[in-house]
């Protein structure tokens, strides 16, 4: 997969970790995200900072509550969205 080869990841890609930062990414927000994902607030918030050390990248910056994406967190959205898409 690209996104692989691209952050050089020593683990195979989560899916789910995938899957969860598109949500948040969507929403813009762990606590909606999670209310759509049907998980708690604290379980999502450790699987994005999981998924940002596999990558080894931060896909957000934490403004307080607010989310606001990286570039880098834009370039992993349009290969998740693809991705996803495929599967």
């Amino acid at each position: 997969l690209e996104i692989e080869e691209r952050y050089n990841m020593e683990r195979p890609l989560n899916f789910h970790h995938l899957h969860y930062f598109r949500v948040i990414a969507e929403v813009m927000s762990i606590a909606e995200a999670a209310k759509v994902l049907g998980l708690g607030t604290s379980t999502l918030s450790a699987q994005l900072k999981a998924f940002e050390a596999d990558l080894g990248v931060t896909l957000f910056d934490r403004r307080g509550k607010r989310l606001e994406i990286t570039q880098e967190g834009r370039i992993v959205l349009e290969h998740a969205r693809s991705i996803i898409a495929e599967g």
